[in-house]
């Protein structure tokens, strides 16, 4: 292993309220980058590179936060670890967030989301459970909302990092039927992805 996600814990009050940025604080936010800091010398001093994760639920949930957070910290301590799911849901450009730190990129989750289950659940007041496991926000890639080729063409052309697809709870199918959905959609995309290469060639 030569990367790992980094993340700010969940808490109760953004677990209650996600994807809103509740009782955001800077002072908060500039000890919680200071924290991530120190936790990245330490796995870096490992060899290991770590790569911030930003999660709905956690310190470190909006484009604020993740930008202060990715800035506020030497590239050479922390890496860049987007999961699509997470940022859409908060608001966030996934492609456009990516595109920005294209370079600090060592890890990414992709994983759709329905954008009209995010909105209905934050006008409802539903907390993080109640939208992820009971209204099934979160979806298998190509069934919801992101437009996951943008992100994935706004990595580096080199990039050699870890794509990882991750659904967390099968979107009303069996856990066989998600990873049957997942994998041909995978193969896809490698399927464009070398045609692609041979018409360069």
């Amino acid at each position: 292993m030569t990367e790992v996600f980094i993340a700010s814990a969940l808490t109760p009050e953004r677990i209650a309220a996600p994807s809103t940025g509740a009782g955001f604080d800077p002072a908060r936010l500039a000890t919680v980058t200071e924290q991530l800091a120190l936790a990245c010398e330490v796995i870096t001093a490992e060899g290991l590179r770590p790569c911030l994760h930003p999660h709905v639920g956690s310190w470190i949930e909006t484009e604020t936060e993740t930008r202060a957070a990715l800035d506020g910290i030497d590239p050479s301590l922390l890496s860049f670890g987007p999961d699509t799911g997470h940022l859409h849901w908060a608001g966030i450009d996934p492609a456009a967030i990516i595109r920005d730190y294209r370079d600090r990129v060592g890890a990414v989750h992709l994983k759709d989301v329905h954008s009209a289950v995010a909105q209905e659940a934050r006008a409802a007041g539903a907390d993080y459970r109640e939208t992820t496991v009971g209204r099934h926000v979160w979806t298998e890639p190509g069934r919801g909302d992101i437009d996951l080729e943008a992100a994935l063409h706004a990595l580096p052309e080199a990039f050699s990092g870890w794509l990882v697809v991750e659904v967390d709870i099968p979107d009303q199918v069996t856990r066989e039927e998600s990873a049957e959905r997942s994998g041909a959609w995978v193969r896809e995309r490698l399927a464009r992805s070398a045609e692609s290469q041979e018409e360069k060639v």
